[in-house]
């Protein structure tokens, strides 16, 4: 029976693994190895590695025992947000907040559940876990690559009878600081030519029929080439937001390109010509934001406040999982917050330059739940068609995940919608108008 457990929680580390087989510390036969998802388990089976899924230990009752922890977490953090910061910031950035930090409490309470049941085993006195790069892109979510359960393993595993092994990968660090200057430079740089641009378009386009989407992807261009047909002389704004010199450069000359030529960007699916793709970071060179910014004291204040609700949970504490996200996770959800800000500034401008006179879009999350807000206040026709489908559920954790994909993706300022399915009239109805529907 082997007692050495080796965690894989990427791609990355499966491929590192199999490099370095034959150098481990331990031969690979007195190993067993945990994958974290299917495509690791594939990689390891295609080099004769077996391995097990997570599925192995985790099982229906510990399900419910995770659900019934995080129902007393959502509820706990409902009540603090609601009470320390939903009257000062607005609900699409309130939504955005409570959707990342409910799902990445939950990806803790799930993880540390799964450690607890492999250690109840009482079959594994060593452990070998990956340790995440450096270089990592941040998320509002704990992807694969930030590698959970090795940061669990040194945050909140404390028994100290157990072995931790850790393999780390050789790599480059890159410094983009000066990449970050030369972005800002040049985006400054564009933007009075780039807004002009956009001013000039707007008025000799008025009598074009302007409409804007997030993405022609997700099926939107089917609905594109029907208006089309419908109206000869229209054109398409596409939302796009770069983070890199080439690209901000590329997009410049997009817009250039259809002031001259009233040729934009390449869109396979569309005629050439008709889809201007706009920079919402080249509209917001200076990265102005709301004038207020989720202040770090407000978010100690919730945290504070859960700790005092004091929640009996049944995993961990609260305080071990308040701790291990502020670590982790919580400065990763700000920064996309403030993104998102950065990007919704931007499309203000685009309001004030060039307004479209409709706008379809397939969610209402994070800048497209402001696209909504702006088109209910300033008049434009605005319609939601939802990329995706929902189960009905009625109690629990799933009923309450939908109410906050609701929340996040199915409401807003949008004046119309086209539903898929009923449940998805319901419960935006019932988020739209508070009242009772059979």
């Amino acid at each position: 029976m082997n007692c050495i457990l080796l965690i894989c929680e990427t791609k990355e580390d499966a491929e590192y693994l199999i490099k370095i087989a034959d150098t481990l510390p331990y031969p690979l036969k007195e190993i067993d190895i945990l994958s974290t998802n299917p495509e690791i388990k594939f990689i390891l089976e295609n080099h004769n590695i077996s391995s097990v899924t997570s599925a192995y230990y985790v099982n229906r009752k510990d399900y419910e025992i995770i659900n019934s922890d995080c129902m007393k977490i959502y509820s706990t953090l409902e009540i603090n947000v609601k009470k320390i910061i939903s009257h000062r910031y607005s609900e699409c950035f309130v939504n955005m907040f409570m959707y990342y930090t409910f799902f990445a409490l939950y990806t803790i309470v799930w993880n540390v559940r799964l450690l607890q049941n492999i250690f109840a085993l009482g079959k594994y006195s060593k452990f070998i876990t990956f340790a995440p790069k450096k270089n990592i892109n941040t998320s509002p979510w704990y992807t694969n690559e930030q590698n959970i359960l090795h940061l669990l393993f040194s945050g909140v595993i404390s028994d100290k009878s157990i072995e931790h092994v850790i393999l780390k990968r050789s790599e480059v660090i890159k410094n983009d600081s000066s990449a970050n200057s030369l972005l800002f430079t040049v985006r400054k740089l564009l933007s009075p030519a780039y807004s002009l641009l956009l001013r000039r378009i707007s008025i000799r386009e008025r009598k074009t029929y302007k409409v804007m989407v997030p993405t022609t992807g997700k099926n939107m261009y089917l609905l594109c080439a029907e208006l089309i047909k419908k109206y000869p002389k229209i054109c398409f704004f596409v939302l796009g937001g770069t983070k890199s010199v080439l690209s901000e450069l590329y997009m410049f000359f997009i817009l250039l390109k259809y002031f001259f030529t009233k040729k934009g960007y390449y869109d396979h699916n569309l005629p050439e010509g008709l889809v201007v793709k706009l920079s919402l970071s080249l509209l917001n060179p200076l990265g102005k934001e709301e004038k207020q910014g989720f202040a770090s004291d407000c978010f100690s204040k919730i945290m504070l406040g859960m700790l005092e609700s004091g929640p009996k949970l049944n995993i961990l504490s609260t305080q071990e999982l308040t701790h291990f996200f502020q670590q982790n996770k919580i400065q990763h959800i700000f920064s996309y917050l403030q993104y998102q800000k950065f990007l919704s500034f931007g499309i203000e401008k685009i309001f004030k330059l060039c307004k479209p006179d409709m706008i379809f879009s397939q969610m209402s999350l994070g800048v497209t739940c402001t696209l909504g807000y702006l088109a209910e206040a300033s008049g434009v026709p605005s319609m939601l068609i939802s990329h995706g489908s929902h189960v009905l559920h009625t109690d629990g954790v799933a009923k309450m995940e939908h109410e906050l994909i609701a929340n996040n993706m199915l409401v807003g300022g949008i004046v119309f919608w086209e539903f898929k399915l009923l449940i998805q009239a319901i419960m935006s109805l019932k988020k739209k108008y508070p009242i009772n529907l059979l």
